[in-house]
């Protein structure tokens, strides 16, 4: 619900649309219903005034039947006989009595005349069809109830319209109660703990018990990205306390020591260093948001980054590797700097926990527009339950945590991965060892260079 200012400056809101809605729903509903009202009483008079225009000539027709004499007294004898409307006689179509500006032409029992409005019923007599009584009912009689209904249903309208706008406004803001609970539930969400916040019990309302669904699935995904940077600022900061600590003891060591082996002491320390060096760049990257990785409009060959693995690794690690590229390309858009990386990563990860060679086959599948990269190797497997939780950051499988690494490698490949549109998985139902799959959608523009 707006505030007390927000509606004081007339500003839209929710509920005073809805309440306009309400109001000229129902002020719509009362017309149509006065519409038909009057549309009925119109043709209800219409049909008293033309029978009694109609018995009148018949009482008239009737008289002359009895008494022929009174064919000259007609008018005396209409208004002795109650009948307050203008009367004439005719012979042969032509007025012998009454009135003689009565309209008389036409054969049917009753019509109007269009010239005065009156309503004007015919009757022969008896004795002499050729005589011929009228009786014409005035205009007033006919149409005179128009306008006082016109002005009652006007009245009606006003108060309907009134009455329909006050109640709207407590409508809206009754239907629109839950709404209000909320919104206010959101601004005492606490930041730090998003789910913690109680939401107001369902309404019984499809469409806002929907919203508040929606607004609790949120808040708990809000609070597992919370806690998983959490998790990962606390994980960082003890991966990159370590290395640190190893610096501080090799200066304070080099210091205190009498005849320092300075070279040595150099070397671990570039070492370690190098080592934090590209923690760093992981978490760096991993830290990166997958909209600032897509900022590219370049392609990468698959092919040419597998053929170019052997040239990035020492030779005993070369000479390990198996690459099975076709002569597609295996084109895909993306960075090929950070696709090297996640290729580098997925085949690290498979040469450090496989002590035999290491297979990497790159296929494109025309008919899905998917490039697959297979990185097979001979180690000890992954258990499928596993499997997906070696992705996240610093997880590692419990048989491979005794041997040096941080558990970024596979999150660093998923990452980048996932930032082009693609997935990266252990494919399972291996015998021996494990497959990892990366795979990327093909690019829609195919040069024939690799690139």
């Amino acid at each position: 619900m707006p505030s007390a200012e927000a509606r004081g400056h007339g500003r839209r809101t929710l509920a005073r649309r809805l309440a306009w809605i309400l109001a000229l729903t129902a002020t719509a509903a009362a017309a149509v219903a006065l519409g038909t009202a009057m549309l009925l009483a119109d043709a209800l008079v219409f049909e008293q005034v033309e029978r009694s225009a109609r018995d009148a000539a018949a009482v008239l027709a009737a008289e002359l039947d009895e008494n022929p004499t009174l064919i000259g007294e007609i008018e005396p004898e209409a208004r002795e006989l109650g009948i307050d409307m203008r009367v004439a006689v005719t012979r042969g179509g032509r007025v012998i009595a009454g009135d003689a500006t009565v309209a008389v032409a036409g054969d049917r029992p009753c019509a109007l005349d269009e010239a005065t409005g009156e309503l004007v019923c015919r009757r022969a007599t008896a004795d002499d069809p050729a005589v011929v009584v009228y009786a014409a009912a005035p205009a007033e009689r006919v149409y005179g109830h128009r306008g006082p209904f016109a002005l009652a249903a006007a009245v009606v309208l006003v108060v309907v319209l009134l009455g329909a706008s006050l109640l709207g406004v407590l409508l809206a803001r009754r239907i629109l109660a839950p709404v209000e609970r909320l919104r206010q539930t959101v601004i005492d969400v606490n930041a730090s703990a998003p789910a913690a916040v109680r939401l107001p019990p369902p309404s019984d309302l499809e469409e806002l018990d929907a919203l508040r669904s929606a607004l609790g699935n949120l808040l708990g995904r809000l609070d597992a990205e919370l806690a998983r940077t959490r998790n990962f600022a606390a994980n960082a900061a003890h991966e990159l306390r370590t290395p640190l600590t190893k610096i501080l003891a090799e200066l304070e060591l080099a210091a205190e020591s009498e005849a320092p082996d300075v070279a040595a002491t150099l070397d671990r320390l570039r070492a370690t260093s190098a080592r934090l060096a590209a923690l760093i760049e992981r978490l760096l990257l991993l830290a990166t948001p997958h909209e600032a990785l897509q900022a590219t409009s370049q392609a990468a060959s698959m092919s040419a980054l597998a053929e170019a693995l052997a040239e990035r690794r020492d030779p005993q690690e070369s000479a390990r590797l198996r690459i099975d590229a076709p002569d597609a390309d295996g084109l895909v858009r993306g960075d090929p700097v950070l696709l090297a990386a996640a290729l580098d990563n997925a085949v690290d990860n498979a040469l450090k926990f496989s002590a035999g060679p290491v297979t990497v086959t790159v296929r494109e599948d025309g008919a899905a527009q998917r490039v697959w990269v297979d990185v097979d190797d001979e180690g000890p497997g992954v258990p499928e339950a596993q499997a997906a939780a070696l992705f996240e950051p610093f997880t590692r499988a419990p048989a491979m945590s005794q041997r040096p690494g941080h558990g970024l490698g596979l999150a660093l490949c998923s990452h980048i991965a996932r930032a082009y549109g693609g997935s990266v998985r252990f494919v399972p139902g291996r015998a021996v060892g494990a497959r990892l799959r990366l795979e990327l959608p093909l690019a829609p523009e195919r040069p024939s260079a690799r690139a």
